[in-house]
C-alpha cells in the first residue's frame, strides 16, 4: 500500500477533452491528464507507458485515478461493425469480427490493448490505495469484452461495480448515459443536470446561489461523496 492517501493529485488517462481532470482542478486538486493527443509518449497502447503509470502509483504519486477509453471500436452505432456480441455460436466475434480490413483489424485490436491496460491500471491504483475509476457509454460492448475476458469478474472480486451516471456529471454540456466502474456508489444523476452542470462545473464565480437558495456545493464535496470515484 502506498501513501496515496497523502496525495492530493489526480491522474486522468485517456482524458480526451479531460472533463474529469477539469473537475479535479475546480475542486483544488493537483489534475494531470494524459493522452497521445497531448502527448505521444502518454499512449495507453504502451506497456512501458502502463508500467510507469502502475509504478507511479505504488510510489503514492496520486489519490485519484480516472481512465476513459476510447469508445469507437466498442460502440454499436459502428457502421460496418468493428465487433459483436449477440452471437452464441461466436462469442469470440466481441473481440472482433473475422474479414475485416487489416486498417479495421489494427485498429479493433488495439482498443481491446488499451481495454486490458485499462484494467490493470484500475487494479494497481486500487492496490495502492488511490480511488479508482473507469468510464464507458451504457451501450459501449466494452462490458462484454470485460466479461469474455474474465476482466468483469477478476475486478468485482476487488469490489468494483459497474454505476449508472450521465456524461454531465462530467462536466459536458450534454446527457449521455454512461456507466462508471467504481467501488463506491455514484450519485445519481436526477435527469434535471443543468443546475449541476451550470453551477458545479461551468461557473467561473467563486461563490454562488444554488437553485434552491443554498450554497453551492464544491465539486470536492461531490469527491468525497464519490459520484465518480471510489474508496
Amino acid at each position: 500500500m502506498s501513501d496515496a492517501g497523502l496525495s492530493s493529485a489526480s491522474i486522468e488517462i485517456a482524458a480526451g477533452s479531460r472533463h474529469f481532470s477539469d473537475g479535479c482542478e475546480k475542486a483544488g486538486w493537483q489534475a494531470y491528464a494524459h493522452d497521445i493527443i497531448f502527448d505521444d509518449k502518454q499512449d495507453l497502447r504502451s506497456p512501458a507507458y502502463v508500467q510507469q503509470q502502475c509504478d507511479a502509483a505504488e510510489r503514492g504519486c496520486y489519490a485519484i485515478g480516472h481512465v476513459g477509453v476510447c469508445c469507437t471500436t466498442f460502440s454499436r452505432l459502428a457502421n460496418p461493425p468493428y465487433r459483436r456480441h449477440t452471437d452464441a455460436a461466436h462469442p469470440e466475434f466481441i473481440v472482433c469480427l473475422p474479414d475485416m480490413s487489416e486498417k479495421k483489424t489494427r485498429k479493433a485490436l488495439e482498443a481491446n490493448l488499451m481495454a486490458d491496460h485499462s484494467v490493470t491500471l484500475l487494479v494497481a491504483w486500487h492496490c495502492s490505495g488511490m480511488m479508482a475509476s473507469l468510464e464507458n457509454p451504457h451501450s459501449s460492448m466494452i462490458w462484454q469484452y470485460f466479461e469474455h475476458t474474465g476482466a468483469m469478474s477478476r475486478l468485482q472480486a476487488l469490489g468494483f461495480r459497474k454505476f449508472s451516471t450521465c456524461y454531465c456529471r462530467f462536466g459536458a454540456p450534454y446527457k449521455n448515459d454512461y456507466f462508471v466502474y467504481a467501488i463506491t456508489m455514484p450519485v445519481e444523476c436526477a435527469r434535471n443536470a443543468i443546475a449541476l452542470r451550470n453551477i458545479q462545473f461551468r461557473s467561473k464565480a467563486k461563490s454562488r446561489q444554488s437553485m434552491d437558495g443554498s450554497r453551492d456545493l464544491s465539486l470536492q464535496t461531490h469527491i468525497h461523496e464519490g459520484w465518480f470515484l471510489c474508496g
